[in-house]
């Protein structure tokens, strides 16, 4: 909801990401944990995305996973997409 103005039910745990960053600000060293869920969305609005991005859209996975900007998001996506017949029956 944060990021997408989407909420949705958890249907599938995709795994995590974690790594290191320095905050432009501070110069801090920052570690983060991205824990990723396949989700139902049950509502929400993407026009209501939050402050922290330009834009959210929904793409085809496929498109999804030709557009993503890492390996390790490319490799979440390709779980999600194994995942999305075996969860959700008929495609969702």
């Amino acid at each position: 909801m944060e990021e997408t103005g989407l909420s949705g039910d958890p249907v599938a745990d995709l795994g995590h990401i974690e790594y290191w960053y320095r905050d432009s600000k501070s110069q801090a060293l920052c570690h983060k944990w991205v824990q990723y869920y396949l989700l139902r969305q049950v509502g929400g609005d993407v026009a209501e995305h939050g402050w922290e991005v330009d834009e959210a859209r929904w793409f085809r996975i496929d498109e999804a996973l030709d557009r993503v900007s890492y390996e390790n998001e490319r490799e979440v996506l390709s779980r999600a997409r194994e995942q999305w017949s075996t969860v959700l029956p008929n495609g969702g």
